[in-house]
């Protein structure tokens, strides 16, 4: 591995701001001074700001996978499809097994196959 420029900014982000704040103290603690973070994380600042670009729901690492960051009243975009039969679909699924591992996206009729 080549060495890293400690001078240079770093911008992070992440869904909620918890590992973003850990992670920053550790890169400061290793000399990197120009370390930025989102406070809050990225659904704290979809809350606080105008979300007329933002396109579909934010993927998430626990069991909701993914969550609307826009007003209740605002309409969702769905830019994802059914991994099997291709409609759009924003809705996914965690599949723990040993032969599939994987999370993905799937219609309501697809997801009971």
């Amino acid at each position: 591995a080549g060495q890293v420029d400690r001078e240079k900014k770093i911008m992070m982000y992440c869904t909620g701001g918890i590992r973003c704040e850990v992670f920053s103290s550790v890169l400061r603690a290793r000399g990197f001074e120009n370390v930025y973070q989102l406070e809050g994380g990225i659904l704290k600042y979809g809350n606080q700001t105008d979300t007329r670009h933002w396109r579909g729901k934010l993927f998430v690492f626990d069991d909701r996978l993914s969550v609307s960051i826009k007003d209740n009243n605002e309409e969702e975009e769905i830019i994802s499809k059914c991994r099997h039969c291709g409609i759009p679909s924003d809705t996914c699924y965690n599949c723990a097994s040993f032969d599939c591992n994987n999370v993905f996206p799937a219609c309501p009729d697809c997801a009971v196959k």
